[in-house]
């Protein structure tokens, strides 16, 4: 699976924005939800975040919340411009 995916990686465009993204709930009281997400372009790491939504958030909030900030760093990325798929 590991390979699957190193090949495909491989396979993109150098100009090409890929971004990577994973959540999850804690199993504690609180219920709070952990997130986890990079942005790279030409190999470069443009950015990195690494927190938490907050007390009793729903999954389906986060998921919007999450995909608008990635969306407002990539089009805020002085790489937009030479992108050729985003």
């Amino acid at each position: 699976m590991v390979v699957d995916f190193l090949e495909f990686l491989l396979s993109l465009p150098f100009s090409d924005i890929q971004v990577f993204s994973d959540k999850s709930k804690s199993k504690s009281a609180d219920r709070v939800i952990d997130y986890r997400s990079v942005i790279y372009q030409y190999n470069l790491q443009i950015t990195r975040k690494i927190g938490s939504f907050g007390l009793n958030i729903e999954v389906f909030d986060t998921k919007t919340i999450d995909t608008l900030e990635k969306i407002y760093s990539i089009f805020t990325s002085p790489g937009t411009k030479l992108a050729t798929d985003i």
